[in-house]
Protein backbone atom coordinates (compact mmCIF):
# COMPACT_ATOMS: atom_id res chain seq x y z
CA UNK A 1 0.00 0.00 0.00
CA UNK A 2 1.28 3.41 -1.05
CA UNK A 3 0.39 6.85 0.40
CA UNK A 4 1.48 9.51 -2.23
CA UNK A 5 2.08 13.37 -0.59
CA UNK A 6 0.67 14.55 -4.25
CA UNK A 7 -1.41 12.58 -6.42
CA UNK A 8 -8.50 -12.59 14.07
CA UNK A 9 -8.55 -16.16 13.04
CA UNK A 10 -6.94 -18.86 14.98
CA UNK A 11 -8.23 -21.97 13.78
CA UNK A 12 -6.74 -22.84 10.25
CA UNK A 13 -8.53 -24.75 8.12
CA UNK A 14 -6.88 -24.57 4.34
CA UNK A 15 -3.55 -23.91 5.21
CA UNK A 16 -1.33 -25.33 1.59
CA UNK A 17 2.20 -25.67 1.40
CA UNK A 18 3.55 -26.21 -2.10
CA UNK A 19 7.31 -26.56 -2.99
CA UNK A 20 7.28 -25.52 -6.90
CA UNK A 21 10.02 -29.12 -7.44
CA UNK A 22 6.49 -31.26 -6.85
CA UNK A 23 4.29 -32.34 -9.41
CA UNK A 24 0.55 -30.44 -8.90
CA UNK A 25 -2.92 -31.82 -9.59
CA UNK A 26 -5.11 -29.88 -10.47
CA UNK A 27 -8.12 4.63 -17.28
CA UNK A 28 -8.85 7.38 -18.55
CA UNK A 29 -11.83 9.19 -16.39
CA UNK A 30 -15.67 8.18 -16.99
CA UNK A 31 -18.28 10.93 -16.88
CA UNK A 32 -20.34 8.38 -16.14
CA UNK A 33 -20.51 6.12 -13.38
CA UNK A 34 -21.58 2.25 -13.38
CA UNK A 35 -23.47 0.80 -11.03
CA UNK A 36 -22.01 -1.11 -8.02
CA UNK A 37 -21.94 -4.69 -8.03
CA UNK A 38 -24.14 -5.98 -6.08
CA UNK A 39 -21.84 -8.88 -3.78
CA UNK A 40 -23.87 -11.60 -1.87
CA UNK A 41 -22.33 -14.73 0.03
CA UNK A 42 -20.82 -17.34 -2.53
CA UNK A 43 -21.82 -20.62 -2.10
CA UNK A 44 -19.30 -23.21 -0.98
CA UNK A 45 -19.08 -24.32 -4.48
CA UNK A 46 -18.53 -20.54 -5.84
CA UNK A 47 -15.84 -20.14 -3.09
CA UNK A 48 -13.94 -22.97 -3.79
CA UNK A 49 -13.77 -22.45 -7.48
CA UNK A 50 -12.31 -18.45 -6.38
CA UNK A 51 -9.47 -20.49 -4.09
CA UNK A 52 -8.57 -22.68 -7.14
CA UNK A 53 -8.47 -19.54 -9.08
CA UNK A 54 -6.05 -17.79 -6.63
CA UNK A 55 -4.07 -20.11 -5.73
CA UNK A 56 -3.59 -21.32 -9.33
CA UNK A 57 -2.58 -18.32 -10.31
CA UNK A 58 -0.27 -17.52 -7.22
CA UNK A 59 1.30 -20.83 -8.51
CA UNK A 60 1.87 -20.37 -11.90
CA UNK A 61 3.32 -16.55 -11.26
CA UNK A 62 5.82 -18.38 -8.78
CA UNK A 63 6.58 -20.91 -11.33
CA UNK A 64 7.34 -18.15 -13.67
CA UNK A 65 9.66 -15.98 -11.63
CA UNK A 66 11.63 -19.08 -10.44
CA UNK A 67 12.04 -19.91 -14.31
CA UNK A 68 13.10 -16.00 -14.03
CA UNK A 69 15.51 -16.17 -11.16
CA UNK A 70 17.27 -19.14 -12.80
CA UNK A 71 18.23 -16.69 -15.97
CA UNK A 72 18.74 -13.25 -14.04
CA UNK A 73 19.31 -12.66 -10.86
CA UNK A 74 17.82 -8.58 -9.88
CA UNK A 75 20.25 -7.89 -6.74
CA UNK A 76 22.93 -7.51 -4.74
CA UNK A 77 24.31 -8.69 -1.96
CA UNK A 78 21.98 -9.19 1.15
CA UNK A 79 18.92 -6.88 -0.68
CA UNK A 80 15.93 -8.57 -1.01
CA UNK A 81 14.21 -8.21 -4.33
CA UNK A 82 11.66 -5.69 -4.90
CA UNK A 83 8.56 -6.05 -3.87
CA UNK A 84 7.22 -5.09 -7.48
CA UNK A 85 8.34 -8.31 -8.43
CA UNK A 86 5.66 -10.26 -6.52
CA UNK A 87 2.59 -7.90 -7.82
CA UNK A 88 4.04 -8.20 -11.61
CA UNK A 89 4.58 -11.81 -11.49
CA UNK A 90 0.27 -12.50 -10.02
CA UNK A 91 -0.45 -10.06 -12.54
CA UNK A 92 0.90 -11.91 -15.43
CA UNK A 93 -0.55 -14.88 -14.63
CA UNK A 94 -3.75 -13.91 -13.92
CA UNK A 95 -3.81 -11.70 -17.38
CA UNK A 96 -2.96 -14.60 -18.66
CA UNK A 97 -6.39 -16.11 -18.36
CA UNK A 98 -9.49 -15.62 -20.39
CA UNK A 99 -11.28 -12.28 -20.36
CA UNK A 100 -8.73 -10.77 -17.42
CA UNK A 101 -7.51 -7.91 -16.66
CA UNK A 102 -4.64 -6.30 -14.60
CA UNK A 103 -4.56 -2.66 -13.42
CA UNK A 104 -0.92 -1.13 -10.98
CA UNK A 105 -1.05 1.22 -8.55
CA UNK A 106 -4.90 1.98 -8.47
CA UNK A 107 -5.94 5.18 -6.67
CA UNK A 108 -8.20 5.09 -3.55
CA UNK A 109 -9.47 8.06 -1.03
CA UNK A 110 -7.59 9.10 1.79
CA UNK A 111 -11.27 9.99 3.84
CA UNK A 112 -8.88 12.39 6.28
CA UNK A 113 -7.08 14.38 3.75
CA UNK A 114 -10.25 13.94 1.08
CA UNK A 115 -7.42 13.38 -1.18
CA UNK A 116 -6.75 10.18 -3.58
CA UNK A 117 -3.18 9.40 -2.34
CA UNK A 118 -3.76 6.08 -1.55
CA UNK A 119 -2.65 3.55 -3.89
CA UNK A 120 -3.47 -0.45 -4.05
CA UNK A 121 -0.75 -2.13 -5.47
CA UNK A 122 -2.73 -4.04 -7.94
CA UNK A 123 -6.20 -4.80 -9.03
CA UNK A 124 -7.43 -7.92 -10.54
CA UNK A 125 -10.57 -9.06 -12.43
CA UNK A 126 -12.78 -10.88 -14.88
CA UNK A 127 -16.41 -11.36 -15.46
CA UNK A 128 -16.34 -13.59 -12.24
CA UNK A 129 -13.67 -12.22 -9.18
CA UNK A 130 -12.15 -8.96 -8.29
CA UNK A 131 -8.82 -8.88 -6.36
CA UNK A 132 -7.18 -6.70 -4.57
CA UNK A 133 -3.64 -6.60 -4.08
CA UNK A 134 -1.06 -5.85 -1.57
CA UNK A 135 2.64 -6.98 -1.47
CA UNK A 136 5.15 -6.89 0.98
CA UNK A 137 8.78 -8.03 1.80
CA UNK A 138 8.22 -9.61 4.63
CA UNK A 139 11.79 -10.18 7.13
CA UNK A 140 10.73 -7.70 10.44
CA UNK A 141 8.28 -7.50 13.09
CA UNK A 142 8.10 -3.72 11.49
CA UNK A 143 7.16 -5.31 7.85
CA UNK A 144 4.35 -7.89 9.55
CA UNK A 145 2.86 -4.47 11.00
CA UNK A 146 2.88 -2.90 7.73
CA UNK A 147 1.53 -5.75 5.82
CA UNK A 148 -1.46 -6.06 8.56
CA UNK A 149 -2.34 -2.00 7.95
CA UNK A 150 -2.32 -2.23 4.21
CA UNK A 151 -4.29 -5.66 4.56
CA UNK A 152 -7.07 -3.95 6.93
CA UNK A 153 -7.00 -0.60 4.64
CA UNK A 154 -8.64 -3.01 1.63
CA UNK A 155 -11.92 -2.73 3.31
CA UNK A 156 -15.26 -2.03 1.78
CA UNK A 157 -15.83 1.35 2.61
CA UNK A 158 -12.73 2.31 0.80
CA UNK A 159 -13.16 -0.03 -2.06
CA UNK A 160 -16.49 0.31 -3.35
CA UNK A 161 -16.15 3.88 -4.58
CA UNK A 162 -13.09 1.64 -7.27
CA UNK A 163 -15.69 -0.89 -8.30
CA UNK A 164 -17.98 2.10 -9.15
CA UNK A 165 -15.68 2.98 -11.75
CA UNK A 166 -16.32 0.04 -13.81
CA UNK A 167 -17.57 1.13 -17.80
CA UNK A 168 -21.52 0.62 -17.18
CA UNK A 169 -20.93 -1.78 -20.14
CA UNK A 170 -18.63 -4.19 -17.83
CA UNK A 171 -20.98 -3.91 -15.10
CA UNK A 172 -21.88 -7.02 -13.25
CA UNK A 173 -21.87 -8.97 -10.18
CA UNK A 174 -18.52 -10.26 -9.28
CA UNK A 175 -17.12 -11.37 -5.97
CA UNK A 176 -14.51 -9.57 -4.51
CA UNK A 177 -12.11 -10.23 -2.74
CA UNK A 178 -8.99 -8.84 -0.56
CA UNK A 179 -5.24 -10.67 -1.21
CA UNK A 180 -2.05 -9.92 0.53
CA UNK A 181 1.76 -11.40 -0.44
CA UNK A 182 4.88 -11.20 0.67
CA UNK A 183 8.14 -12.35 0.27
CA UNK A 184 10.51 -13.94 2.56
CA UNK A 185 14.01 -15.44 3.05
CA UNK A 186 12.86 -16.71 6.69
CA UNK A 187 11.60 -20.90 7.10
CA UNK A 188 10.79 -19.27 10.72
CA UNK A 189 8.57 -16.52 9.31
CA UNK A 190 6.72 -19.18 6.70
CA UNK A 191 5.89 -21.55 9.75
CA UNK A 192 4.85 -18.38 11.27
CA UNK A 193 2.41 -17.64 8.68
CA UNK A 194 1.08 -21.14 8.88
CA UNK A 195 0.87 -20.51 12.72
CA UNK A 196 3.45 -23.51 13.49
CA UNK A 197 6.06 -21.65 14.88
CA UNK A 198 5.94 -19.94 18.48
CA UNK A 199 9.26 -18.77 18.54
CA UNK A 200 7.83 -16.05 16.49
CA UNK A 201 6.16 -13.35 18.53
CA UNK A 202 5.01 -11.28 15.91
CA UNK A 203 1.06 -10.78 15.85
CA UNK A 204 -0.55 -13.04 13.37
CA UNK A 205 -3.79 -12.89 14.71
CA UNK A 206 -5.21 -10.91 12.05
CA UNK A 207 -4.57 -13.12 9.58
CA UNK A 208 -7.60 -14.49 7.26
CA UNK A 209 -7.88 -18.65 7.58
CA UNK A 210 -7.23 -18.93 3.20
CA UNK A 211 -3.33 -18.46 3.18
CA UNK A 212 -1.25 -20.52 1.81
CA UNK A 213 3.26 -20.68 1.19
CA UNK A 214 4.71 -21.28 -1.72
CA UNK A 215 8.89 -22.73 -1.99
CA UNK A 216 9.46 -20.33 -4.98
CA UNK A 217 13.34 -21.29 -5.61
CA UNK A 218 15.87 -23.12 -3.53
CA UNK A 219 19.52 -21.87 -4.76
CA UNK A 220 23.16 -22.96 -4.95
CA UNK A 221 23.97 -21.82 -1.19
CA UNK A 222 20.42 -23.53 -0.09
CA UNK A 223 18.56 -20.39 0.43
CA UNK A 224 15.44 -20.59 0.27
CA UNK A 225 12.58 -18.01 -1.32
CA UNK A 226 9.40 -18.11 0.03
CA UNK A 227 5.79 -16.67 -0.80
CA UNK A 228 3.13 -16.06 1.93
CA UNK A 229 -0.24 -15.29 0.75
CA UNK A 230 -3.47 -14.81 2.10
CA UNK A 231 -7.25 -14.40 1.03
CA UNK A 232 -10.72 -13.12 1.91
CA UNK A 233 -13.84 -12.28 0.35
CA UNK A 234 -15.32 -8.96 1.26
CA UNK A 235 -19.14 -8.33 1.52
CA UNK A 236 -20.54 -5.52 0.06
CA UNK A 237 -24.20 -4.14 0.54
CA UNK A 238 -26.59 -4.16 -2.09
CA UNK A 239 -26.97 -0.46 -3.63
Amino acid sequence: MRHWKHAPHSAVSDIIWWPLRQTFAYDAPRTQVAARPTIGRLTKVQRDTVSRVINNVIRQAAENFAASLSAFYPSYGRNGLNESNLTYQVAKAFEARSNAHAFMEVPFLNRITRRYEYRIDCMLFDDQQVLFVEGKRLFTPEKAEQLRIDYQRMKVENLAPVLEKFNPSHARTRSVYRVILAETWQKKTAHWWKMKDSSRVWDNSWLPEQRGVVEVKTFDNDNTLYWLYAYEQLQFPAP
